[in-house]
């Protein structure tokens, strides 16, 4: 044997005579053979000098795979210098099995040790034996799942399921086509000319504007409401008419000659005071609005609502 061999063989046996440590990995009970999620103990027994301390190393989850712990471990003093941790655990996978070593952790004047047991390695079979049913095919192994190929049997509930859905739509949609129509509701009627016609005169009245100085105004209202009266009685835009389309557009309105004269006078008036800023007596501006309220009654038996009016 080398030398340095030899020196390796005096350190090991050195420092397994300072920690004088046993660590031991089984279970309880020690089944031949496991099935697949049957319940165990896994224990680990750790044999020290009683003057030292132990610690134990949480295991990892992680490395145990397949193995899963199903609780917390429990620490029992077997006698001074015996530790044995049990944690209850099952495997989910079949066939050989190896369970990876546990660790403590040994205190003592040299300072910590970690001390790790050996491998375990365990058969876990399928969830059935075979000697319980001789006479049928042995089980197989529990795995992951397979994908279950689609073929055309498969598919074809779905496909007669989703052609009777269109079927029910397009029926649906055929029947409320069908549907009566609701009535059509019957358009609102059309106001009373003359019933605008003084309401208006009458809110021109209330403001009086032109005591406000506000003459443009006031003006422009009174040639609007008169040229309103024609235009709700005939269909006809007049308020959108000039002076001079007006007087073309009289000799076919059913104003007779003096009525249409009278009109013609009071928008002459209207145009100087709105384009030429003419500014008439200040009694004239009263007798100008009872005028045309005159006017209008005058005129009512000739103008009688058309039916282009309501339109």
């Amino acid at each position: 044997m080398s030398l340095p061999r030899l020196l390796a063989w005096i350190l090991l046996l050195a420092a397994s005579a300072r920690a004088n440590l046993i660590a031991e990995l089984s279970l309880l009970p020690p089944p031949n053979t496991l099935r697949l999620g049957d319940p165990f103990e896994l224990v680990l027994q750790v044999e020290h000098d009683p003057a030292l301390a132990v610690e134990w190393i949480p295991p990892d989850e992680q490395s145990l795979r397949p193995l899963v712990l199903l609780g917390e471990g429990r620490v029992d003093t077997l006698r001074a210098g015996l530790l044995q941790k049990r944690w209850p655990a099952a495997v989910y996978e079949t066939g050989e099995v190896s369970i990876a070593p546990l660790e403590v952790l040994v205190q003592d004047e040299g300072g910590p040790l970690r001390l790790a047991s050996d491998s375990l390695r365990i058969r876990i079979r399928s969830v059935l034996p075979v000697e319980a049913a001789p006479d049928s095919l042995a089980p197989r192994d529990i795995r992951d799942p397979r994908e279950v190929p689609l073929g055309p049997m498969d598919l074809l509930p779905w496909l007669l399921a989703l052609l009777g859905l269109v079927l029910v739509a397009l029926l649906a949609r055929r029947l409320w086509r069908r549907r009566p129509a609701a009535p059509a509701a019957a358009p609102p009627p059309s106001p009373d000319p003359w019933e605008v016609f003084t309401k208006e005169l009458a809110r021109i009245g209330r403001e009086e504007r032109w005591r406000r100085g506000e003459l443009v105004d006031y003006y422009a209202e009174l040639s609007l409401c008169a040229r309103g009266l024609l235009e709700d009685c005939s269909g006809k835009p007049w308020r959108e008419m000039s002076r001079g389309e007006v007087e073309e557009a009289l000799p076919t309105s059913p104003l007779d000659e003096a009525s249409a004269r009278d009109l013609l006078r009071w928008l002459d008036l209207c145009e100087l005071v709105i384009y030429a800023r003419h500014e008439p007596p200040l009694e004239r501006h009263g007798e100008l609005l009872a005028a045309l309220r005159s006017w209008g009654e005058k005129a009512r038996p000739r103008l009688q609502p058309s039916p282009e009016a309501g339109t």
